[in-house]
């Protein structure tokens, strides 16, 4: 449910930066494919796929995120197939991840991003205080209060 609440607030940023809307958990079947998104916000030459992961603790094992954003890569691919759109895809890690964690993720995707050549691929930080949530940040540093 964390997730959720999570996800819907970067959906919300986003829509405000950008100033357009975004359609939300997507799903697509053709050509014997079938893929789904948290979210897609078209653009007048090329739309945005949202992927949005969620850590509290603001970190994702190696292992998990090389395997999230190859099937992600994947799932860009065949919707340039079924749609015939053109897409960039935005990853967007929400949770307290310090520099050196975000520096980490990046590095670890350096090779991804160099064999991309027919979209972007774009990693988005968000916090919780930058999504709205700060009192979700307040609760994970408050004390445990003893009940009963």
């Amino acid at each position: 449910q964390f997730a959720l609440i999570c996800e819907e607030h970067a959906f919300k940023f986003f829509e405000r930066k950008y100033d357009r809307p975004i359609q939300r958990h997507i799903r697509y079947r053709g050509k014997g494919l079938y893929i789904e998104f948290d979210g897609i916000m078209e653009m007048e030459n090329r739309d945005l796929i949202f992927e949005i992961r969620v850590s509290r603790l603001g970190a994702f094992t190696p292992k998990h995120f090389t395997a999230f954003k190859e099937k992600m890569l994947d799932r860009v691919r065949r919707y340039k197939d079924i749609t015939g759109r053109n897409a960039n895809l935005v990853i967007v890690l929400v949770g307290n991840f310090t520099k050196a964690r975000k520096q980490r993720m990046l590095e670890q995707s350096e090779d991804a991003r160099s064999q991309i050549t027919d979209f972007e691929l774009v990693f988005k930080f968000l916090s919780l205080n930058e999504i709205g949530l700060q009192d979700f940040e307040d609760l994970q540093r408050a004390p445990f209060k003893k009940i009963g």
